[in-house]
């Protein structure tokens, strides 16, 4: 699965495809792989942008909890923008709108990571 990926600055934006609703596990292996190479090539913020994604099973979750709790390990940080009304409620539901901010647009995502 490929990830559409730009950088804002220093902050790179991952485009989720709507897809990863369905993902199998080496389809999230290549999302947090991915991930990894960002970070390695000296990226520390990323955000997921999920306007193509409106729902996600747990699997899905779980692996952007994993991706945020290793980039925060390394200085980092993760935002997600653009959100549909029933992601919102499942992220309110499970917690992870505490664990990982979220923002209406891509830009007020950006803005928030942005480093001085």
């Amino acid at each position: 699965m490929d990830f559409e990926t730009k950088y804002v600055d220093n902050v790179a934006v991952i485009d989720l495809p709507e897809q990863l609703a369905e993902a199998k596990r080496e389809d999230l292996e290549c999302l947090r792989e991915h991930c990894r190479q960002i970070q390695e090539d000296g990226h520390k913020d990323i955000v997921f942008n999920m306007n193509r994604l409106g729902t996600a099973p747990s699997m899905v979750l779980g692996t952007l909890i994993v991706i945020q709790k290793r980039l925060k390990s390394h200085d980092g940080r993760v935002a997600m923008s653009e959100i549909s009304d029933t992601l919102q409620k499942i992220f309110s539901i499970t917690g992870i709108d505490r664990l990982i901010e979220t923002y209406e647009d891509e830009n007020a995502a950006i803005q928030s990571l942005e480093r001085k």
